[in-house]
């Protein structure tokens, strides 16, 4: 490992710490760099990549000026947030800028990946553009207005897809959450939540994280508060299932967390007192001479790159084996690697590439010597601590103080930095509690809440939690008449979704039969939102229609011929012909059947019964016939009877005991909950008693969420 200029770039003239470097992939790299100065700044590469050479992009002066507080590279763009609430990407082959968005707010967080942008803000709201690479459509589609109640500071995409989609976590100090959505279906898959009390150490502790990692979909998390060790908890987003990791004696008596990496099952931290831990897949600690300030894990190589207040940069192995290190002169602060160099970025603005290649013979005894210092393996006496500089001076800055102090050492001046960045607010016990109580309902906290503020609530969460393209933001949106010609409508108050419209038939609910949906998302959105208190009494009254129906079919079952009609009902040909010569004497005597029978028409053609009669097609079961359904038509056998027919009865609303080759709108399903989800088709064909489905059983459905946690923590 060898530097790569002869004299070190500069990030700022008159000097100013830089805090975020940005680098593309491949060699030689583009990079860009953000830190205690009022511009974006980036240099690009030019010639052959044996004889690069790199020099300034002069588009990104039209920015100075602008307080930046992120910048991002990935798949040819650069998105650089400025505190202001802008937001600009550039395309890093030629330089020019192809989008400016807008928060709305001061932004405190920004995550890029090759499809979306996302930003968290101050004020606690999230929002992500879908913007693909190559693509010069750029347009939002997620908002969240309400994450928090303090600024964001973690905001992550997953580079690759899940499910056919993208993934957005997002931590909420003030809440001490995580949350997880669905950036293609637009809806909140998780929300975990730590189950100890506020005002338990550990509670206080995993609030104030300081860094957050997103690798596929395993999430890292690093955090620490003054007075207490620093704290790891790991999860996967997609399973809900998130813990802290166990006590280690690497996390012991450790100071502040300066910087933090997570990638290929390796998270590597920096601390103050100038500590480089290493856990996952490996686990070690090794020392620098000063604070460790920036660090990187490169996955594709199985290694660590560190860097500290010492001016050394160190490249270990992942077992922990020193393999290079370089002194380059500076305070280092800030890494951006690539797949053969890494970006290094100083204290005082300074900016330097290191080349990573085979050591030579000489090198390897030379690492071999420090190594073998104590210093590496025990923590060293003295520990050197950063020297940061700042420097606004810039007349499209403006200041309502025209004798504040521009620039300086930030150790001198902390206030002076803090008007120009925000400091980050630190999350206390009674800050918790105080959510919590709110969040309880606790009268003396919060007042309770009237009809309409529970309304207005309801309407902000559902935009909050992101719903499906389908479905509607005003619950009591007024539907034209002519769209009633599409069909019924999603029994989700605030879904507009039409049978027809969607080209498919809607799917019911397993317990009650009686509201139908469009898709899973809605049910599990009007089960929340009041179905669940419902769905026992609409079971309830169904029970109560059989039943009656059941004693009316039996009152008419006393008629005048039914008895000499209901003598022989056997399977045969005599048995049929008997049947028919019973139902021409009871039209005789009381009128012409009914056109439809109350639980749907079961009337064949003579030229159906006749293939019966021989066995032909048509034929369902081995004692039943679709004559004998005709004299249930006709009046002629007892509705009690109904409950004894074995195969071939199709209609409306068949009786609950049939066993066998039940199809209709409402036949009872075998499985009210065993499906996905626990919907039902309309026309299912299971067998099934209404004793087998309990009353407001939503097994599998009414929470939505998978997988199983950690008894520290909960779906919330």
């Amino acid at each position: 490992m060898e530097v790569f200029f002869e004299s070190n770039l500069r990030f700022w003239p008159q000097g100013a710490t830089v805090t975020q470097l940005a680098a593309s992939s491949s060699w030689p790299p583009c990079f860009a760099a953000v830190g205690y100065a009022p511009c974006l700044r980036a240099w690009k590469p030019e010639g052959e990549a044996t004889a690069a050479q790199f020099s300034p992009v002069h588009s990104l002066l039209e920015v100075d000026g602008s307080n930046f507080v992120a910048c991002c590279i990935q798949d040819g763009r650069l998105a650089a947030a400025e505190s202001s609430g802008r937001i600009g990407i550039w395309n890093t082959t030629t330089w020019n800028r192809v989008h400016t968005l807008s928060a709305g707010a001061e932004i405190t967080a920004l995550a890029l990946s090759n499809a979306h942008v996302a930003v968290g803000t101050a004020c606690g709201a999230v929002m992500a553009w879908q913007c693909e690479a190559g693509s010069e459509e750029c347009k939002q589609v997620f908002v969240a207005r309400q994450v928090d109640t303090v600024p964001i500071r973690t905001v992550l995409l997953n580079h690759t897809k899940y499910a056919e989609g993208r993934l957005l976590v997002v931590h909420s100090a003030g809440r001490n959450s995580v949350n997880v959505w669905h950036l293609t279906e637009r809806r909140l898959m998780h929300r975990l939540v730590r189950k100890t009390a506020p005002s338990d150490a550990s509670a206080v502790v995993s609030a104030n994280m300081h860094f957050a990692f997103l690798d596929a979909v395993l999430f890292a998390g690093v955090s620490w508060c003054e007075g207490h060790d620093p704290m790891i908890q790991l999860a996967h987003v997609v399973e809900a299932d998130m813990q802290d990791m166990g006590a280690s004696e690497r996390l012991s008596g450790r100071g502040r967390p300066l910087a933090a990496d997570f990638a290929g099952g390796l998270l590597a931290v920096g601390f103050e007192d100038g500590a480089l831990a290493v856990f996952g897949r490996y686990g070690w600690l090794r020392w620098h001479g000063g604070s460790v300030g920036a660090v990187k894990v490169l996955p594709h190589r199985t290694q660590v790159v560190s860097g500290g207040a010492d001016k050394q940069l160190c490249l270990w192995s992942g077992e922990g084996t020193l393999l290079a290190c370089v002194d380059v002169s500076f305070q280092i602060t800030a890494l951006a690697c690539s797949d053969c160099a890494v970006v290094v970025g100083g204290a005082q603005g300074e900016m330097q590439i290191a080349v990573l290649e085979a050591a030579s013979e000489e090198q390897v005894q030379k690492v071999k010597a420090q190594e073998q210092q104590p210093e590496r393996s025990a923590q060293p006496q003295h520990c050197t601590q950063y020297d940061l500089l700042f420097d606004y001076r810039t007349s499209l800055l403006k200041t309502q103080d025209s004798g504040t102090v521009k620039h300086g050492h930030v150790s001198s001046h902390p206030d002076v930095l803090a008007h120009y960045v925000r400091p980050r607010t630190p999350i206390t016990a009674e800050h918790l509690a105080a959510h919590a109580a709110a969040k309880d309902g606790d009268p003396g906290a919060k007042p309770e809440p009237t009809e309409e503020q529970k309304e207005a609530a309801k309407r902000k969460s559902l935009q909050q939690m992101g719903e499906a393209s389908s479905v509607a933001r005003n619950a009591a949106a007024a539907l034209p008449s002519s769209v009633d010609k599409l069909g019924e409508k999603c029994a989700n108050p605030s879904c507009l979704t039409r049978s027809g419209a969607k080209g498919g038939q809607f799917m019911r609910c397993g317990s009650c039969k009686e509201r139908r949906y469009c898709s899973q998302h809605c049910q599990r959105t009007h089960w929340r939102d009041g179905h669940s208190k419902e769905c026992a009494e609409l079971v309830r009254r169904r029970l109560e229609r059989q039943r009656l129906s059941d004693d009316s079919n039996a009152s008419k079952a006393q008629r005048p011929g039914d008895q000499e009609a209901g003598t022989n009902s056997n399977c045969g040909p005599e048995g049929i012909a008997t049947s028919q010569a019973s139902a021409a004497h009871y039209h005789r005597q009381a009128g012409p059947p009914p056109t439809a029978h109350p639980q749907g028409s079961l009337q064949r053609s003579t030229a159906q019964v006749q293939q019966q009669e021989s066995g032909g097609p048509g034929v369902q079961g081995s004692c039943a016939s679709e004559m004998e359904a005709h004299q249930h038509t006709a009046g002629t056998v007892p509705g009690s009877d109904l409950k004894g027919c074995s195969t071939g009865m199709q209609g409306r609303d068949m009786r609950e005991e049939c066993s066998t080759g039940m199809q209709g709108r409402d036949a009872r399903e075998g499985c009210s909950t065993g499906g996905k989800g626990g919907m039902q088709g309309r026309d299912a064909a299971q067998p099934c008693k209404a004793s087998s489905v309990p009353v407001g059983d939503v097994k599998g459905w009414s929470t939505g969420m998978r997988g199983q946690t950690d008894d520290l923590y909960e779906l919330d």
